[in-house]
């Protein structure tokens, strides 16, 4: 999995953005499991001839006490070939470690359902973005698998994450916050 940690240097989804990534990728040349996080990569709302899903993020009922404050928006484009999603959040704990999966049903169903699988050479992967909050706990970052999937995300559920890779005690952490997708 590559871990990318992303600072905000601008407003709105199309704003310029520092990607730091543990694994060695350019532009265009995916990590492991086909997952892209170069500085390079447009955003999903920029992402042209795909279809675009996008929703707000409401704190999780029952969720972590992190979830309080946690708002933004999370779009995913789907073209031919590759999804690409992209998170702009605030009110994170400063510096902390976050994940975002993108999901097959809404967020009323229980943490929005399965991941949102798509397929690629390498088998199939959850389109899925890690990363940490900035020191005032914004976070803008963008990821993309290449493969295809034959529908569209339907939520995108943020989770708190124990470490930079991801991993909290051997999952993915408490939910902290979910957007339903829309077409935009």
């Amino acid at each position: 999995m590559t871990t990318a940690a992303a600072v905000p240097t601008g407003s709105g989804p199309s704003a310029a953005l520092r990607t730091t990534s543990a694994a060695t990728e350019t532009a265009g040349t995916p990590a492991p499991g086909g997952l892209h996080t170069s500085p390079a990569l447009s955003p999903a709302v920029a992402v042209s001839g795909a279809r675009l899903v996008s929703g707000a993020f409401q704190p999780v009922t029952g969720g972590p006490a992190t979830g309080a404050t946690v708002s933004g928006t999370g779009w995913v484009a789907r073209a031919h070939s590759f999804a690409t999603a992209t998170v702009q959040l605030s009110g994170l704990l400063a510096t902390g470690h976050y994940q975002v999966e993108a999901r097959i049903a809404a967020c009323a169903a229980h943490d929005g359902g399965a991941g949102y699988r798509v397929r690629g050479a390498g088998g199939t992967s959850v389109l899925r973005l890690v990363f940490q909050a900035d020191f005032e706990g914004h976070a803008m970052a963008t990821a993309r698998l290449s493969g295809t999937t034959s529908s569209d995300a339907k939520s995108l559920v943020l989770f708190a994450s124990g470490d930079s890779k991801g991993n909290a005690a051997g999952n993915s952490g408490s939910p902290v916050a979910c957007a339903d997708l829309h077409t935009a």
